[in-house]
């Protein structure tokens, strides 16, 4: 191998993300479903290093519940300092933003490609270090900051209108910067099309973050007196929870023997309260079970004791939970927004409803529920789906962007010293 040529194996690959890590002695923990990528690259690569904020904690029950140890033999994890918000992260830079910049250029100096997950708000930062260090850098952009940010949800109107001139603001800069990138990987159609706008070589992409090593083969589902419904989500308005309610308590009154369990930890204090509320007035609290946060590594035992995966939400990127569903053999009504529609064909590996129609929700689910023949089509093409996503097929193709990027950019730099030389 001469010095110009590059495999996967000799890659040193530095990873930036806003997802909080804790460190509880020499052990890190997270509660973040991305970790796993990182870990999985590590396992092909020279070594990879994530940039991430990280908060150190005493003891083990200060652990955050739903945590999972994270794998650090070939990944180690520098703290980028402890912030909770693009806002708070604002505040911190007049006093941080030297150290900041020292840190990012050792790292990027140090390796060989950039990933930066957004959104994340040292993406102004990390574009500019790797260009002034002639490092190629990769974007995955995993949400759209227009219509995912909880705040664009307030009962507040002057809060609202702040968001939604913040977030136009933040997403035209990240279209800039884009420009910069070697790639861009977008996490849906609509994402795609912004950010071409700022970078052409943009395309669909998503978090591999599953092997296919953990896929739960079964041929169908339902088979008991009560049908089990499923939601995997952050507790946000964006994720369409009322909707869902709404929809399992038309079953309910249509007499369908059906359970509904909720996965997942509220972003805002007060809202898994109004949602407790709700299906109290619904009449359903005594069939929905809100389960709180689950580990990452016990969340696959949940897709394997449910029936149907229903995804409810108003506004997406390409969620994970789709993808962790699909793999363990579960029928799924999701509504079509975000990346689902660009990755799942209604009728063939998910039923589609429109965002915002509870009724629709509802009749998709009893077909499911009566159909077994559309059942078992869902669950072996939703493999099929899922597979596309999984780190030997969807990961597969980001390294070799990786090295190809590597390789063109050390190509270019023999080059340009055989030229003035």
């Amino acid at each position: 191998m001469t010095k110009n040529q590059r495999d996967a194996s000799t890659l040193r690959v530095l990873v930036i993300n806003s997802g909080p890590f804790y460190k509880l002695g020499d052990q890190y923990y997270s509660i973040y479903s991305w970790t796993r990528f990182p870990e999985l690259l590590s396992k092909k690569t020279a070594g990879v290093t994530v940039w991430a904020p990280v908060t150190e904690i005493d003891d083990k029950d200060d652990v955050p519940v739903g945590s999972f140890r994270v794998d650090t033999a070939r990944m180690d994890i520098v703290d980028s300092g402890t912030y909770r918000s693009f806002f708070q992260y604002l505040a911190r830079v007049p006093r941080n933003q030297w150290r900041w910049r020292r840190q990012a250029k050792m790292l990027v100096a140090g390796h060989d490609v950039v990933i930066h997950r957004v959104p994340a708000p040292q993406l102004s930062l990390m574009v500019g270090t790797a260009r002034r260090l002639g490092k190629p850098i990769f974007l995955m952009i995993a949400g759209d900051v227009r219509t995912q940010s909880e705040p664009l949800y307030s009962n507040s109107v002057w809060k609202r209108l702040l968001y939604q001139l913040g977030t136009r603001f933040i997403q035209w800069r990240q279209i800039s910067l884009a420009r910069h990138a070697e790639r861009v990987y977008a996490f849906s159609g609509v994402l795609c099309d912004k950010f071409k706008k700022g970078n052409p070589n943009t395309s669909l992409g998503r978090t591999p973050h599953i092997s296919q090593s953990g896929f739960f083969i079964r041929s169908d589902t339902c088979g008991g007196d009560t049908v089990f419904l499923l939601r995997v989500c952050w507790l946000q308005r964006s994720k369409g929870l009322e909707d869902l309610l709404a929809a399992f308590a038309e079953l309910r009154s249509r007499g369908r023997d059906v359970s509904l369990r909720i996965v997942g930890a509220q972003r805002s204090a007060g809202y898994l309260a109004s949602l407790e509320a709700l299906s109290a007035r619904l009449g359903v609290q005594d069939r929905v079970e809100f389960v709180g946060w689950v580990s990452l590594d016990a969340i696959p035992e949940m897709y394997r004791n449910s029936d149907i995966h229903v995804l409810s939400s108003t506004s997406e990127g390409m969620p994970r939970c789709v993808m962790e569903a699909g793999a363990s053999g579960l029928p799924q009504v999701v509504t079509a927004v975000g990346g689902c529609p660009d990755v799942l064909t209604d009728g063939k590996d998910a039923l589609l409803v429109a965002p915002g129609q509870p009724l629709e929700m509802a009749n998709a689910i009893e077909r499911v529920i009566d159909d077994r023949e559309l059942r078992k089509t869902l669950i072996r093409n939703g493999y099929l789906a899922a597979e596309k996503g999984t780190f030997e097929v969807e990961g597969a193709r980001i390294l070799k962007d990786l090295v190809n990027a590597v390789g063109v950019r050390a190509n270019n730099g023999a080059a340009a010293f055989l030229k003035t030389g």
